[in-house]
């Protein structure tokens, strides 16, 4: 399709970062010389855009909340059909209590929690299904979102710091970064992982394994969150650290982060 066909069906709100998208995911060869003024002067404007230096060495990213969509209440309602009648007292939206805690802090194996689930659980068939309950916990991946960071990745070091643990991580997790065909350690320089550090945010600690491990400035490191307390504990720490809200997502705060616009 020509480039001017592809710019004149753009929608108005079409940003920047989706255009970047756009040419990146398709392939769209870009004419050697002007075709027309204003499709021309957007092509020029994506290219300065890739080429301007980047405010920050590292863009860090929380996983669920961020990149991954979450629901709490899904989450419960599929254990309280197993039959698990305290999962609202243990299970939190940001940090977790009891086993879940110890679980995602690495302080019990993903065997031992079995163990501990499977008579809270007495209508499951199998651990499988307990482990199908608990990724309930975890919606949606969106394309957009991985596309994004491949693509940041070129131009920044990418990094996934998150509360988690090995039944999400190594399932659902492990699949929903497989969308593109690619896995979760090509999107990001570094990994860190809660259950893997033994270490949970809001611990300041694990943002001080993040920095020695990889050699990060914090000054020049963009963090985002969706946990007031996690951001809070970033910045003490020295990180950029936005939260990620519905309103201001992930997408937007990386666009932000490329036009050097981003908001005290």
């Amino acid at each position: 399709m020509p480039i001017d066909l592809i710019l004149l069906i753009l929608p108005k709100t079409f940003s920047l970062a989706n255009l970047a998208f756009l040419f990146e995911t398709t392939k769209v060869r870009v004419p050697s010389r002007p075709t027309n003024f204003v499709g021309w002067g957007v092509i020029c404007t994506f290219a300065a855009f890739f080429r301007r230096e980047m405010k920050y060495d590292a863009i860090v990213f929380d996983l669920g909340g961020v990149v991954i969509d979450l629901d709490r209440e899904r989450c419960i309602r599929a254990f309280q059909a197993l039959g698990y009648g305290g999962i609202v007292a243990d299970l939190d939206q940001y940090t977790q209590k009891g086993d879940f805690f110890l679980l995602e802090s690495g302080l019990m194996t993903q065997a031992e929690f079995m163990d501990r689930m499977r008579p809270r659980c007495p209508l499951a068939k199998d651990d499988v299904t307990i482990q199908n309950a608990f990724n309930e916990f975890l919606v949606d991946l969106p394309v957009e979102r991985l596309r994004a960071i491949r693509l940041l990745r070129g131009h920044c070091r990418t990094f996934a710091l998150s509360n988690t643990n090995p039944v999400m991580y190594n399932s659902w997790i492990d699949r929903a970064f497989r969308a593109e065909g690619l896995a979760i350690g090509d999107y990001f320089d570094g990994i860190i992982a809660s259950f893997q550090e033994h270490v949970c945010k809001p611990d300041t600690r694990i943002f001080e394994v993040l920095a020695d491990r990889y050699g990060l400035d914090p000054a020049r490191v963009l963090y985002l969150d969706d946990a007031p307390a996690n951001v809070q504990a970033a910045r003490s720490m020295g990180l950029q650290a936005v939260r990620v809200t519905p309103e201001h997502d992930m997408l937007a705060i990386i666009e932000e982060a490329l036009n050097d616009r981003m908001a005290e």
